[in-house]
């Protein structure tokens, strides 16, 4: 789960998540704090989030690496 927010006027977020090798396939929907992800496969993720407010889209969006371990046997 992801939680997140915005300073200033931000009145929506758009966040994409991808594999870390698949980074520059990242497509962003609009979405909501929290957000949750379920039945990823394992390997290594990057998950972002850009806020959107009367100024538009801000252009650095927050970053969060983080690895899904392979299941114990």
């Amino acid at each position: 789960m992801f939680v997140f927010a915005a300073q200033g006027g931000a009145t929506k977020f758009h966040c994409a998540l991808a594999k870390v090798r698949k980074e520059l396939e990242l497509k962003y929907k609009r979405c909501t704090s929290p957000t949750t992800y379920r039945n990823l496969s394992p390997g290594r993720y990057v998950f972002k989030v850009k806020a959107i407010g009367p100024d538009g889209v801000d252009t650095t969006p927050a970053t969060k690496h983080f690895k899904v371990p392979a299941a114990r046997r």
